[in-house]
């Protein structure tokens, strides 16, 4: 049985290193977007501005031996989100209470975000290449090194990991 199980992870493990390019990262954590999950575009509008609306499923695995415990927002996640594309956004919502906070994930254990993203109209012709990258901050104890990030400029890629390229079909 115990056998049974580390050739399933082993081949999960394998399967998302085959299947999305983007290497197992930051010892032992992946980013992947399904591109089988990904929704079509519908057309929207904010503040007057046409944009494309898709919802991208972002997972984050964690294929180490130890609980990943990883600071994130409980609302702002274009805080610890960035995308490679300028004509792309991470739309927001409305929030109450926009803090810090430790999220968990357990040893081969995965966490799927739904991010809305905005694509501006004028750049989204027929189809839309992207990737995804988060800003990977392991918990100590302390939330420091997350606030001194959230006061940078935030150009630094020691905590940044990226997804797989995928296209948004239209």
């Amino acid at each position: 049985m115990k056998t049974l199980l580390i050739l399933a992870i082993f081949t999960s493990l394998l399967y998302k290193t085959c299947a999305y390019p983007s290497k197992v990262q930051k010892k032992g954590y992946l980013l992947s977007i399904d591109r089988e999950k990904i929704g079509k575009a519908r057309d929207s509008v904010v503040r007057g501005i046409p944009y494309a609306f898709v919802l991208l499923p972002v997972e984050l695995s964690n294929y180490s031996n130890d609980t990943l415990k990883y600071v994130s927002m409980t609302c702002s996640w274009d805080m610890i989100f960035t995308i490679d594309k300028k004509a792309v956004s991470i739309k927001g919502w409305g929030c109450d209470s926009n803090i810090p906070t430790v999220s968990i994930i357990p040893p081969l254990k995965s966490y799927t975000y739904n991010i809305s993203l905005l694509i501006q109209k004028n750049a989204f012709n027929g189809s839309y290449n992207l990737k995804i990258g988060m800003y990977l901050f392991k918990y100590s104890g302390s939330f420091k090194s997350f606030e001194n990030f959230l006061l940078s400029d935030r150009k630094s890629s020691d905590n940044l990991i990226w997804s797989n390229n995928i296209t948004i079909p239209k």
